[in-house]
């Protein structure tokens, strides 16, 4: 895995490369992300830069053999922790699911937690760290590196640590190894122990500007029309996994501006029972799609909202005034976050709508 098979985030790269060749190497980072950005993939190709023999001033070589063993998920001196599931008895719980890993790895770098979770094939179950896990890997960390140099454990998901993990993590943190990097890769780093959050170096991973995006889809995509494109932009925020989820999807743009007529519609009527199933189709696009519809109602509230204030509101429009602005603002917002958390989409649909009708009836 090389930086340059992550598009965007130069500034970030560039970063890496620098406290690599500086010298001035931290202990400790934790990259906070949002679903879907690229953060544990841009973890790896930081450590392949790590263990390179021949790197230039942007990135690894991906030629010399220790590039190809971190590329191949088999370099001694680069250490994968993340969560399993049924495991805990295990001495060392990743063994068990390193071919699952592995294709997680290789399916995409714009991957969500839903994702692991689906090739865990983990169901109901709750995915952990296990304290085995931590007391296996500071096992490793007591000997010299296999191949000299620094050592760089990728921690995934450690907001899923359970507290004994957690706590023999953060002794390690408190008296980190020598020529040792801990890379903790996190979409919920609220989640993790305030003392842990103190000990590392904290970069966030922003949104990609436009232009990446076009570059990025242009590349992914050629097919795509330009109108398509550009109409896609602004409903994904900068995030390239929702955009390429949402191609994937039954989900195109006809199809989402259909639905929000549709929720306009039914809104105006009061019909409650079409709001019903209305969030049944929605519901069909899947999780991008249902964000992306949401993003949708957003900009059309907009239009409205500003039709009102400049007193271009037509008799059969819906007229929406600064107060239900913001609350509908804030339920979709809600709403959103609530899916992306994989709570059942098609009730948080159901519920936003009836929530918005009032705030507009009001």
């Amino acid at each position: 895995m090389q930086f340059a098979d992550i598009y965007g985030y130069r500034a970030l790269k560039q970063q890496f490369v620098h406290l690599t060749r500086s010298g001035q190497m931290p202990h400790a980072v934790l990259l906070e992300i949002q679903e879907g950005y690229p953060g544990l993939h841009l973890a790896w190709a930081w450590a392949q830069y790590i263990q390179c023999q021949s790197p230039t001033d942007e990135d690894s070589c991906g030629a010399c053999a220790s590039c190809k063993k971190v590329a191949a998920s088999a370099h001694p001196d680069v250490i994968f922790v993340y969560p399993v599931i049924k495991a805990a008895q295990d001495e060392t719980p990743t063994e068990r699911y390193f071919d699952e890993w592995r294709t997680l790895l290789e399916r995409s770098p714009y991957i969500t937690d839903q994702d692991w979770l689906e090739v865990l094939e983990a169901g109901n179950s709750q995915p952990v760290i296990y304290v085995n896990e931590i007391n296996s890997l500071l096992s490793r960390l007591s000997v010299t590196t296999t191949e000299g140099g620094w050592r760089t454990i990728i921690i995934y998901q450690p907001e899923r640590m359970n507290d004994a993990a957690a706590n023999k993590l953060l002794k390690s943190l408190e008296e980190p190894p020598a020529e040792t990097l801990f890379i903790l890769v996190s979409a919920h780093s609220d989640r993790l122990l305030d003392t842990i959050l103190s000990r590392v170096q904290r970069f966030e991973l922003p949104p990609m500007t436009e232009e990446e995006m076009r570059e990025a889809l242009k590349a992914l995509h050629p097919e795509l029309a330009t109108d398509v494109l550009e109409a896609m932009i602004p409903l994904v925020d900068g995030n390239l996994s929702d955009a390429l989820r949402l191609l994937d999807s039954s989900a195109s743009q006809d199809k989402l501006q259909e639905l929000a007529q549709q929720w306009y519609d039914a809104t105006l009527r009061a019909d409650i029972l079409r709001l019903k199933l209305l969030s049944e189709e929605v519901d069909k696009t899947g999780r991008e799609g249902a964000v992306a519809f949401l993003k949708l109602l957003m900009q059309l509230m907009g239009q409205q909202w500003h039709r009102a204030l400049r007193g271009e509101a037509h008799v059969g429009e819906l007229r929406v005034n600064n107060k239900a602005m913001g609350a509908c603002y804030r339920l979709l917002e809600e709403a959103m976050r609530e899916i992306r958390g994989n709570v059942l989409t098609k009730m948080v649909l159901f519920d936003t709508f009836l929530r918005m009708l009032l705030a507009l009836r009001n």
